[in-house]
This record gives structure tokens, sequence and C-alpha cells, in this order.
């Protein structure tokens, strides 16, 4: 803000003085750990309905789009998350859709998942390495499914 301008609604108060410091580029600023990374702040739901949703999505990944997302909406473990999450219905089909299309699009995702049977964990190729604490969210989790599947995938978990 200008010295002598007049304030417009919406605008921020002035500072009166006070510095301010804009970082961008916040990423290079904490170092190579954060590099090309976001800050997501979420909260992870391990809940046993999520799970058979997905395995369920998983069994059913041959079904057209829409017959999927019909097949899921009526499903038990569908009723059964949004009952026990009352007020997030909207968030718990908008998390469905997420999942339908990412096993929709999982033959053409270009991810390709390094499974490594010593750490049981999939990671990915940045850059010369594979990074073990990467995750691509519901595109991991189809990935492991897959391994399961294929009798990869160790059951010491």
């Amino acid at each position: 803000v200008m010295a002598g301008a007049v304030p417009v609604e919406g605008m921020p108060a002035p500072l009166n003085g006070e510095d301010l410091l804009l970082v961008d580029e916040v990423d290079v600023f904490f170092g190579p750990s954060f590099y090309g990374h976001t800050y997501n702040q979420v909260a992870e739901l391990r809940l046993p309905e999520a799970r058979g949703i997905l395995t369920k999505i998983w069994s059913w990944r041959t079904c057209s789009q829409q017959e999927l997302l019909e097949k899921v909406t009526a499903s038990d473990e569908y009723t059964a998350l949004s009952n026990k999450l009352p007020g997030w219905e909207f968030l718990v089909k908008r998390e469905v859709e997420s999942m339908c299309a990412a096993v929709m699009n999982l033959d053409k995702c270009e991810l390709e998942p390094h499974y490594s049977r010593e750490k049981n964990r999939i990671g990915y190729k940045i850059f010369d390495s594979v990074d073990f604490d990467v995750s691509y969210g519901y595109t991991t989790s189809f990935q492991y499914l897959e391994l399961e599947e294929q009798g990869k995938l160790l059951h010491d978990e």
C-alpha cells in the first residue's frame, strides 16, 4: 500500500513501518529434502471402511468408470464410511471419485514403481536414485494392490 493511498475494502491493512518478508521458491529455501514438493496439510485416516472401498474398486477395475462409481456408491463400505463421517459425505464422494479415476488411469500412468523386496516398499525414480518416501496417492495404493495380487508383496505388516 503506497503512502497516502486510500484503503480499498478487502485489501490488507498497511504495515505501519513493520517489515514483511515474502519468500518465493520456498521449496529451495527449505533444502533438497523439500525441493519440488508441496506442503499439504492433511490428516490421514486409516479406516477399515476406506480400505474396503479401495479393495472393491481394485476388484471392479474392469468396469466402465460410471459403472464403477455406481457400484462403489451402492456398496456397504461406502454407506458405512459415510455414516462414520457425518457431515463429510461430500468429501467421501470426492475421494471415491478420485480413487475411481486413479484405477481407471493406472495403465496410462507414467509413474514406474520400483519395488524393493528388502524394504517391502514401492519407490519412484527421482533423478538418479529411487525415493521410497514419495507417494502418488491412490495410484501408489493401487500399485501396492497390484503387487499383492501378483504375490510379490511381503505380508509382515
